[in-house]
């Protein structure tokens, strides 16, 4: 006490600005942790009141688009009724954790093993052709809503040149998380239009010639591969055009494409 009468008025006030914000602190978290002994006291005798069996579920702890990969960061068990959850809900975080999602789950949704994606399945390769993937971006790929199943025409675009290198390409797979969703004819146009349940495109997979395989990869070390996605009618007149004069010339690149 005799230590305190001896400090400055400045510095008495100080301390007691210290053990003001100490108490403070330790008031908010006492309080917040009372919240959040009654909202679960609340579950548990929500779920009392209704009765039945429960059982702990993995759900996703935010709005998960597909395309993602689920984690401790994404996902957390919480106890569930039996008789209201899907079937083919995962009960196991080591059956979901570094896997992908097909379809979106939304905050506070059981996860469903029918959600995670197939990207251990293998592709089906038609005979005579190869598998092979390429970089692209959404701005690349018609909005990056293509599916597989859909044809499109390959374009590179150089610093000076734009080039037809492959045309009626099919794609056998996308990174958008679109791949359990099939495009049965070239009527359903292969895309889907305004779609946000899809995370961002950044490969896709197109089935292609074995002889065509060095012309597509030195186009897509070269050059930045746009996609494009012709209609029932449309031709490829356009092979090549060059940025510097405007004018187009009908011989494909070296290697040759498909062209129309």
């Amino acid at each position: 006490m005799a230590i305190i009468n001896k400090l400055s008025s400045a510095k008495k006030r100080m301390i007691i600005a210290v053990l003001a914000g100490l108490a403070a602190a330790l008031l908010m978290f006492a309080y917040a942790g009372n919240l959040e002994a009654q909202a679960n006291a609340a579950q548990r005798a929500a779920l009392e009141e209704y009765g039945g069996t429960r059982t702990e579920v993995l759900v996703a702890t935010k709005d998960l688009l597909p395309g993602e990969e689920l984690s401790a960061d994404n996902t957390t068990m919480k106890p569930w009724l039996v008789d209201l959850l899907p079937s083919g809900v995962l009960t196991n975080p080591g059956e979901a954790y570094g896997k992908t999602l097909a379809f979106p789950v939304y905050h506070n949704e059981p996860i469903a093993a029918v959600k995670l994606g197939g990207r251990g399945e293998l592709i089906q390769v038609p005979d005579g052709l190869s598998a092979l993937s390429v970089p692209i971006r959404d701005d690349m790929a018609v909005g990056g809503s293509l599916l597989p199943g859909s044809s499109v025409d390959v374009y590179a675009i150089g610093a000076n040149q734009v080039s037809l290198v492959l045309s009626d390409v099919l794609v056998l797979e996308c990174s958008n998380g679109m791949g359990m969703q099939q495009s049965d004819s070239r009527e359903s146009a292969g895309v889907v239009l305004g779609s946000s349940s899809r995370a961002a495109l950044k490969w896709i997979t197109l089935a292609v010639r074995d002889e065509t395989v060095t012309e597509l990869l030195h186009a897509a070390r070269d050059n930045t591969l746009c996609l494009v996605l012709p209609g029932l009618n449309a031709g490829a007149s356009l092979t090549q055009y060059s940025l510097d004069n405007s004018s187009s010339a009908e011989a494909p690149l070296d290697g040759g494409g498909w062209q129309r």
